[in-house]
């Protein structure tokens, strides 16, 4: 027989409100919510959850367990581990491990690490390179979340620069597509005169303005519709830090700033930085 769970009297926060109700589960599935349930059997497992609320688990598409050959800072036992005592129910696990996950070889060593390993519900992104477009069309888009790229430089290989791969990559593969926009040709440039100005060691407040100038014309539109738009957490505020860089970077550019086209608050920031074009 399949285990059932009933949660009762639970404040509920699902699909924008909360409410009072209970959850009824079978086996590993959510089967029914509503405001009352009764227990069919007296086999049902009964939570009084009177006082408490019951959220959904939050899935967490983005996650380096570091696991094959970076244990040494994360694995998929105690990231996991931690993902669940977070609220975390679901992750997706990225591709530049070492090895990278960009063979079907690896790619299902990581299932069967996750299967023996994971508290959590689990699925990783197929990384990309120049060369292993076979394997890309070997994956099954059921069980893998995603196909990431990087077209600026990353772990090992999987820089993908060409743009006659890129096109039969998008053309091709049935995979939802996660990318890194950089332009590696713009990134080498910047990153070889700010090694001749400073060398290795370049200072932390040089860095903004070297990111910025990586980004092309159409980098700083997207920094500028960033910018307009502003950070929300739900109460109109922003990361200041985030903020400034783009400010700074964006003026030190010469690039005209526009207001935000709505009220920002500013957290944990120097506001006077803001007040030179005459609105805080």
């Amino acid at each position: 027989m399949t285990k059932q769970v009933l949660i009762k009297n639970a404040n509920i926060v699902n699909e924008g409100k909360i409410f009072n109700g209970d959850v009824l589960i079978e086996g590993d599935r959510i089967v029914e919510i509503a405001e009352s349930i009764s227990a069919k059997s007296p086999d049902v497992q009964i939570f009084d959850a009177e006082g408490t609320h019951l959220l959904p688990g939050v899935i967490d598409d983005q996650v380096h367990f570091r696991e094959p050959g970076l244990t040494h800072k994360e694995n998929i036992e105690m990231g996991s581990r931690a993902a669940v005592a977070g609220g975390i129910t679901s992750f997706i696990e990225m591709p530049n491990t070492i090895p990278q996950t960009t063979t079907i070889e690896k790619l299902e060593e990581k299932f069967k690490l996750a299967e023996a390993k994971s508290y959590a519900n689990y699925s990783f992104m197929f990384g990309g390179t120049n060369d292993n477009l076979e394997e890309i069309l070997k994956v099954d888009s059921k069980t893998t979340a995603a196909l990431k790229l990087f077209l600026g430089s990353s772990t090992g290989n999987m820089l993908v620069d060409d743009e006659k791969v890129l096109e039969q990559i998008f053309s091709k593969s049935p995979l939802l597509i996660a990318v890194h926009c950089e332009d590696e040709e713009t990134i080498q440039k910047n990153l070889q005169e700010y090694t001749e100005r400073y060398g290795d060691d370049i200072p932390i407040e040089e860095r903004p303005d070297a990111e910025i100038a990586g980004f092309g014309d159409s980098g700083v539109d997207i920094l500028i519709e960033f910018w307009m738009e502003g950070i929300d957490d739900g109460e109109n505020r922003v990361g200041a830090d985030l903020l400034l860089m783009i400010w700074d970077a964006l003026k030190e550019h010469n690039i005209e700033i526009p207001y935000p086209q709505r009220e920002v608050k500013i957290l944990n920031a120097d506001e006077r930085r803001f007040k030179d074009s005459g609105k805080s």
